[in-house]
């Protein structure tokens, strides 16, 4: 995460990202995790964040709910 945080493009992208509104049920899923991702983004580059860290604890869980556990952060990759 570190390290797409710092993709000038990429971070450019999740930080003017607005979610579409109807979709179907495979593109909601990807959507749900653009949007996670976005979310992430923008709190890490908030000016006006003043916290030492951001937790990606919500993308994470996203990520484990969306591989069906397949990425958790019980078990070590």
């Amino acid at each position: 995460l570190q390290c797409l945080l710092r993709v000038k493009k990429l971070r450019d992208y999740f930080l003017l990202y607005e979610p579409a509104q109807k979709l179907t049920t495979q593109k909601q899923n990807s959507m749900l995790l653009a949007s996670k991702l976005a979310e992430f983004f923008k709190k890490v580059w908030n000016p006006a964040n003043f916290k030492d860290h951001v937790s990606p604890h919500e993308l994470v869980k996203v990520i484990g709910d969306l591989s069906k556990q397949n990425f958790t952060t019980k078990v070590q990759g």
